[in-house]
């Protein structure tokens, strides 16, 4: 059978403040990396360059495009319509 466990802490209740979270996970994350750990992620940029080219695979985007006409959304071009830079003129 499938079951799900569904568990709901309150942070507050372990000394957990509004807004704190993100020094508590640089401090976490800290942690992790002084002992030898790796975090998933995290070589990468938080900020990454939004002009930057987005690398989708062909057959993700042709499944994306089937979608969109099945929706009738526009989409902006077929795979084999888009430019080779692979970016976009929006």
């Amino acid at each position: 059978g499938l079951g799900h466990l569904l568990i709901m802490i309150d942070p507050a209740r372990f000394g957990a403040q509004p807004g704190d979270a993100p020094d508590r996970l640089d401090r976490l994350a800290a942690s992790v990396r002084s002992h030898g750990g790796r975090l998933p992620g995290g070589q990468r940029s938080l900020h990454p360059d939004p002009a930057a080219p987005l690398a989708v695979a062909e057959e993700t985007l042709a499944e994306l495009a089937a979608w969109a006409r099945r929706l009738g959304v526009a989409w902006p071009a077929e795979p084999a319509e888009r430019p080779e830079s692979g970016g976009s003129s929006a």
